[in-house]
Order: C-alpha cells, then structure tokens, then sequence
C-alpha cells in the first residue's frame, strides 16, 4: 500500500511538473475573452469571437468559419483563405502575415 502511494505521488509529481505541450489548439466555436493561448482553429461552419485574447501562435480560420476579433494580439499569422468572414478590429495586430479570404461573402444567413 505504502509502496502504491508514493507511485501515484510520483507519477502526480510529474504530470504537475511536465511542460505545456505548445501543439495544442484551442477549437473556437464561441467567445474567448482575455486569455492567452497558443493557438487558435476555427471550424467549419463555425463562428468566433475574440475579445482582448492574446494567441502566441497561428489562427486558422476553416471553410465557411467566420471569425471576429477586438483587440487581441496574434504573434503567429492569420489563415483565412477560405473563410466566410473575417474582421480583426482596430485595435488587433498580428506580427504574422494575415492570409485574407478572397471573397468577403454575407456572413449572417
């Protein structure tokens, strides 16, 4: 029993110590406020909204997926070749490149 105890000890040491893996990806399919993430994936179909959130990656912008942003920080690029909509705001810089859909269609059916 003893022995078990300090296995599991171990093993919650580690899992608390271990570093953030930087590949995952926050899925938006709503509103992110003021938060910090690596990156952020905007589906199919789905809408985003970003209010003030800083993203140390990449915003991907699916087909038919809008996304709306205010002032937020994006260190990555923008890719939104494809997307339904796109509005950064203002107030929002990216020090990537933004990769714009060539077509800005009506974005609320």
């Amino acid at each position: 029993m003893k022995h078990t105890l300090l296995s599991l000890l171990g093993i919650l040491i580690a899992v608390n110590v271990a570093p953030a893996s930087y590949a995952q990806v926050v899925q938006c399919k709503g509103v992110l406020g003021k938060i910090t993430v690596v990156s952020i994936h905007v589906p199919t179909n789905h809408q985003c909204v970003l209010k003030g959130t800083t993203v140390k990656g990449n915003v991907t912008v699916d087909r038919n997926a809008r996304l709306l942003a205010s002032d937020v920080t994006i260190q990555g690029n923008v890719l939104a070749k494809d997307a339904l909509y796109l509005d950064l705001g203002s107030l929002s810089e990216v020090k990537g490149f933004i990769q714009r859909p060539a077509l800005l269609r009506n974005p609320w059916p």
